[in-house]
């Protein structure tokens, strides 16, 4: 297929998820010229973004074609500049649509895609990363923006330390499957979450570099999502780490099961 021509232009945001991808999505589109990142193979969004982009939502590599062409039209600039944000459990689906092998490695299934310049996004605090995780999945609450009335976890209780230590062998496992891009084949660039949260321009600045576009600016009154504060949520983080002072155990289970 025409569109999957290597493009240097074309690139991904990839996270094992909760690591500000949502903020860092955002400020790159709000520059107007560094492409349109957004969660374009998310399994459970694709009927949405193909009834908004008027076509089937794809199943297989035989009907996807129309969803791939919207995606690549959706998801750029006018400068050709193209950007798709990917967690971990969407590689396989990506897959799927462009038809790699079931055994397909996260470099082959990148590059059958057209993807040759990933900016791999990591939070250091690994625990508050499976805390934040849980809290999104039992409020519902995955972004907030300024002005939103805030959600208290309060309401949802405290997982149980068996339920964090297996969101944290996800992260694991999502890390490991992001570290097995082949460098050689598939340029990486790796940003810490606790660093570029505080300086979103300049990681910005700094993505511009990589992609080879002139350094634009964030504007000013660019909407982008808020760091979720909730007191409940803190608390339970605490809590945990104080019960478990070492770092968690890094055993990394077999792959789970996405489907």
């Amino acid at each position: 297929m025409g569109w999957n021509k290597r493009n240097r232009s074309r690139y991904i945001i990839a996270s094992g998820g909760r690591s500000g991808t949502g903020l860092l999505a955002h400020a790159l589109w709000s520059t107007g010229v560094l492409g349109k990142p957004e969660e374009y193979f998310n399994e459970a969004d694709l009927a949405a973004h193909a009834h908004r982009w008027h076509v089937n939502t794809p199943e297989t590599e035989a009907d996807s074609a129309p969803y791939l062409k919207a995606y690549k039209n959706a998801s750029s600039t006018r400068n050709g500049v193209s950007g798709l944000k990917v967690m971990t459990g969407s590689l396989s689906t990506i897959g799927q649509l462009i038809g790699t092998e079931a055994a397909a490695t996260p470099t082959e299934i990148l590059l059958a895609l057209g993807i040759t310049m990933m900016f791999l996004v990591v939070r250091e605090d690994r625990i508050a990363a499976a805390m934040s995780t849980w809290r999104a999945q039992q409020t519902g609450e995955f972004k907030r923006f300024e002005g939103a009335e805030p959600v208290s976890s309060e309401d949802f209780g405290t997982p149980s330390d068996e339920t964090i230590q297996g969101l944290l062998n996800d992260s694991y496992w999502a890390e490991t499957q992001w570290n097995s891009v082949d460098p050689e084949r598939i340029a990486v660039h790796k940003f810490v979450y606790e660093d570029f949260s505080e300086d979103v321009p300049g990681t910005v600045a700094q993505i511009a570099d990589h992609l080879g576009v002139r350094r634009p600016e964030v504007p000013p009154d660019a909407r982008l999502p808020v760091r979720i504060q909730d007191d409940h949520f803190a608390k339970v983080i605490t809590e945990y780490k104080q019960r478990h002072p070492h770092d968690p155990p890094r055993s990394i289970p077999p792959p789970p099961d996405r489907h």
